[in-house]
């Protein structure tokens, strides 16, 4: 569906064999200020063999010494992100910034984009994968 979705300080999991399509990545937008402590979570979060497209996500998290992403995946595998916009825009002071975090297993991108809108110097890639 077409819209912008403000899911305040929660999650979205796609879970296994789930698809998520939005209408269009200028079309569908899911924004949260998900914060984590650990390596795992993110505005949206994708499981095993899940497919998302279509759409943008947004974390526009702005607490100090927090990770904040956009969209990760753990060590799942055959994940697949087609046409899809993640953006982390609040994150000037957070300790692992992330638009994009990939923990092993593989991924299929088509058409993605990265983006990372920080106050401070870029330490760490948009895209981060860990095998």
């Amino acid at each position: 569906m077409q819209g912008v979705y403000e899911i305040g300080t929660s999650g979205i999991h796609v879970g296994a064999y789930i698809t998520l399509e939005g209408a269009g990545q200028n079309v569908t937008k899911i924004i949260g200020s998900y914060t984590t402590s650990t390596i795992y979570g993110g505005v949206l979060s994708i499981g095993s063999i899940s497919l998302v497209k279509d759409i943008t996500i947004e974390n526009t998290t702005k607490t100090a010494g927090t990770n904040t992403v956009a969209i990760t995946k753990g060590y799942e595998f055959d994940g697949k992100l087609v046409n899809v916009t993640a953006i982390s825009s609040g994150n000037g002071l957070a300790i692992r910034p992330y638009a994009i975090r990939m923990l092993g297993g593989a991924t299929d991108l088509t058409n993605v984009t990265a983006i990372e809108q920080r106050v401070r110097p870029a330490q760490i890639p948009a895209l981060t994968t860990y095998f």
